[in-house]
């Protein structure tokens, strides 16, 4: 209440009685006083004697306490909000932001679950239109083609901003093809970095570099999401205590059918989880307090599961993450209008949920193809346009442009003719 006091002012007048006694307002009366108002709108009563005014004083808190919300009204109205009011305190209305999150996520239906994770397939490699260095603008969202291990690109990205959360995916130093890659029709291409070619120590130092150059970029208390497969925990923990986290947890996810091949047929991801600094963490579970349990071990199901949009995700990147998993774990930890910080956006499945949840991300992927993908794939899931960052020109237009470019001829140019 003092919050909304102190952004709208007194709006609803306080009913006295006709010798100034407060009949309704009490509270509202109290929170003017500490937010230091010396005068205080009302309304007199004086047509009632004592016992009605009294009986009145009781209906009005009676009233108060039997009202209830349509709570699909509401969540419409959230949902009108969310897209328009990103930079504003949501809270000044009285609800939290885990109160905001539980009406807008109550039940995501599976078309949304679908559309969400559907996307375009990357393109052919000579066929990317970003180029490293490129700054899209995705909305209140920010994709920086470049890599996460140079601080100077963080800096680009984030200016003097701070993350509330890193949610991101290392390459895990496995060969594509043999391990994720398979036999069927979707055929992936290595990762630019980390796909294999680095040895124990070399991947040790990527991910400590990596690691603490996000840090730098996290307020204190900040989590750190990090998936990383089974054969690399030594690595990433490495890199962890390098940066100087503190470890908090680690979750599972625990797909819903397990990958082919192996002695034992993989099912599950690793997500490690850590502390920056020594500020207390947002906790938006709070022990079920908002109607929401969470445990270490996230079921959703994997790209490998059968199911509407298997085939779109397996055509966009090779290791795609569920989205709802990622609208969960954003949801536990940050507020709405927080920045979440991806330095592996891989085909922006972090972007999305950010957007789902009504965060701002802040995404750096070195590989222009997947560039190109993430925001043709945001551009498709909100039916906005996004825009590259000091020319205003959307991917159309820079397409357009750099394809002319290329086919520029040199009026000194001559023909070589062989002896």
């Amino acid at each position: 209440m003092q919050a909304s006091i102190k952004r709208y002012g007194l709006i609803l007048p306080i009913l006295i009685d006709q010798d100034g006694v407060i009949i309704g307002g009490e509270g509202v009366f109290e929170v003017a006083k500490e937010c230091g108002f010396a005068e205080v709108p009302t309304v007199r009563v004086d047509h009632l004697d004592e016992v009605n005014t009294r009986l009145l004083r009781l209906a009005l808190n009676r009233i108060a306490e039997e009202s209830s919300w349509d709570t699909v009204e509401l969540a419409d109205e959230w949902g009108e909000l969310q897209p328009i009011t990103m930079d504003l305190d949501y809270e000044v209305s009285g609800f939290t932001t885990p109160e905001i999150d539980s009406l807008l996520h109550q039940s995501p239906t599976k078309d949304q679950d679908d559309a969400d994770d559907q996307q375009t397939e990357i393109g052919a490699p000579g066929s990317e239109v970003t180029r490293v260095g490129d700054l899209w603008e995705l909305g209140d969202h920010r994709v920086l083609c470049g890599s996460s291990l140079e601080m100077e690109n963080l800096q680009g990205l984030m200016g003097t901003d701070l993350a509330r959360m890193v949610l991101t995916d290392h390459p895990y130093n496995v060969k594509i093809q043999g391990n994720v890659g398979g036999l069927g029709k979707h055929k992936h291409r290595e990762f630019v970095q980390a796909s294999g070619e680095m040895s124990e120590a070399e991947f040790t130092e990527f991910l400590k570099t990596s690691i603490a150059t996000l840090a730098a970029f996290c307020r204190d208390g900040a989590l750190l999401y990090m998936f990383m497969d089974w054969r690399h925990m030594h690595e990433i923990l490495s890199g962890i205590r390098a940066a100087d986290l503190k470890m908090i947890n680690m979750a599972v996810w625990a797909k819903t059918s397990p990958a082919l091949g192996a002695f034992y047929r993989s099912q599950h991801e690793l997500c490690f989880i850590a502390k920056k600094g020594n500020g207390k963490h947002r906790n938006n579970i709070d022990l079920g307090r908002w109607g929401r349990t969470r445990s270490n071990v996230w079921t959703y199901a994997g790209v490998n599961s059968f199911g509407a949009g298997r085939d779109e995700q397996l055509a966009m990147h090779s290791t795609c993450k569920n989205v709802s998993m990622l609208v969960d774990a954003i949801r536990d930890v940050s507020d709405r209008g927080e920045i979440i910080l991806d330095g592996f956006l891989g085909s922006g499945s972090t972007l999305i949920a950010a957007e789902r949840t009504g965060r701002i991300c802040r995404g750096l992927e070195l590989d222009p193809l997947y560039v190109d993908t993430i925001v043709r794939r945001w551009e498709r899931v909100t039916g906005g346009i996004a825009v590259l960052q000091g020319t205003k020109e959307t991917m159309e237009q820079v397409a357009e442009r750099r394809s002319a470019e290329s086919f520029v001829v040199s009026p000194r140019a001559r023909t070589r003719v062989a002896a």
